[in-house]
């Protein structure tokens, strides 16, 4: 999902829900440049597919896995969904919310507390991102 939104000019984020029994229920891929849409960010996309899927918003027992941890609208829709667990590659000292700056799974500031694992394929989620901007540098 990564690479597919770096080949139409997106940051290369990937992300995906697995509901209760492990089956995908919900792919996104950054699109903002794409659709033009702030909201268009992969975590989002994701969410909203599943939401759909399920025709329920409570995602109550799905997990997210995604390539770059979410920022802070990401991660509030990670609160307001009420996934049970967030996944991502590598951390975003610059923007994340879940764990950098914002700290929002670390504290008990919001209405729904929800599980987190980082470093999923880290050197590899890493490596996407960079060779990323990299090509967009040159």
């Amino acid at each position: 999902m990564a690479e597919q939104a770096a080949q139409h000019g997106d940051v290369p984020v990937g992300a995906v829900v697995i509901d209760e029994n492990g089956v995908i229920i919900g792919r996104g891929k950054n699109e903002r440049e794409l659709q033009k849409n702030p909201l268009a960010h992969a975590e989002c996309l994701a969410i909203v597919e599943a939401s759909k899927v399920k025709k329920e918003w409570n995602l109550k027992g799905c997990q997210l896995i995604v390539t770059l941890e979410p920022c802070l609208m990401c991660t509030g829709v990670i609160v307001n969904s009420r996934i049970q667990r967030a996944w991502f590659g590598t951390p975003d000292p610059k923007g994340g919310a879940m764990i950098s700056n914002y700290a929002v799974a670390k504290n008990n500031l919001t209405n729904h507390k929800f599980e987190y694992s980082e470093g999923i394929l880290q050197n590899t989620c890493s490596e996407i991102l960079t060779d990323f901007f990299k090509k967009l540098r040159k």
